[in-house]
This record gives C-alpha cells, structure tokens and sequence, in this order.
C-alpha cells in the first residue's frame, strides 16, 4: 500500500508542476505585436514602371494594402493575379501597394513585364524602415484611412482572407 501511495504522490506532484508552468507561460506569454495599432512607419518607393515614387503619405485618407513581395518567390507569384483584380474592383475604396524586396530591379521589372499588376510596385527608397516584418515572402499590412496598422498577414492572401481583412479597416465586400 505504501508503494501505492508513493506512486500517486509522484504522479500527483508532477501533474501539480505542469500545470504550474502552464499556467506561468499563459501569463508570461511572450507576443510581439509588431505594428498593430500603430502608426505605420513611412517610406516611399521608387517605382518599376518609372513613374516616380509614391510614398505611403500620398495614400493617406483611404485604407491601403501593403504588400511585400519578390520576384523569385513562388508564393507571391501566386498571390499577384488576385491583388491586381482586387485593386481594380475596389480602387474607389481602397489603395494598394507592392514593395518588392531582396530581389534586383531587373527581375522585379522583368516578372512585372510577364505579370503586370495595376497599383504602383517599387522598391523601397533607403530600404525598408525598421518594425515591418518581412523575413517570410508575401508578408501583407493593413492600413486604416489614417495610417494606422489593422493587420499583418505572412503568406499568400486568398480572397476570403482578403475580404476579411479589407472588412477589418471598413471596406465591406
């Protein structure tokens, strides 16, 4: 009987530490909102088609989908058909933007050739300001009419996903 009730001890006292730890990572949960809710950061970019800059100022009083992406990135590539038809059938509503990254202009400018978008694409002017995250390609921001950050989304959009989005900053479908 002994053993018995050494066993349950054990078993009682190590069920008792798990969820002691589990209740100390909920609490102490480490999450880095990035942007959200905050003002975004400006930058402007120099455009592919050569049509000079447009900067993230200009856009203002209208929401706008910020979309980081590269040439040699598959899943942006995928994405790009449904961002262009989407920036025609809400241009009344809202603004879109590509900021091509890690990638040359020539590959950019040569896969925009292929696959023209109809929203201004460019790279960032004195690079990318600090606080965008866009280690992983497509990385997508949601901007408010004021500037301000509603979403962030890492990965290919779909259009549901994008619906949705849209619908967080007012534009509803």
């Amino acid at each position: 009987m002994s053993t018995r009730l050494v066993l349950w001890t054990g078993v009682g006292a190590l069920l008792l530490v798990v969820v002691a730890a589990l209740g100390w990572g909920l609490l102490h949960a480490r999450s880095d909102p990035g942007l959200l809710g905050q003002a975004a950061p400006e930058f402007s970019v120099e455009r592919l088609d050569g049509g000079g800059q447009t900067s993230l100022q200009e856009l203002r009083g209208q929401p706008v989908v910020l979309n980081f992406w590269a040439s040699w990135c598959q899943p942006c590539r995928e994405e790009m058909p449904l961002l262009g038809h989407e920036a025609v059938s809400r241009q009344a509503t809202v603004h879109f933007l590509g900021v091509d990254t890690r990638d040359t202009a020539e590959a950019a400018r040569a896969f925009l050739l292929a696959q023209p978008v109809p929203y201004p694409v460019g790279q960032a002017r004195g690079g990318i300001p600090s606080g965008y995250q866009t280690d992983g390609l497509p990385t997508t921001y949601l901007l408010n009419s004021a500037g301000f950050v509603v979403a962030q989304h890492r990965g290919p959009l779909n259009a549901a996903l994008l619906s949705r989005y849209l619908e967080l900053v007012g534009i509803k479908s």
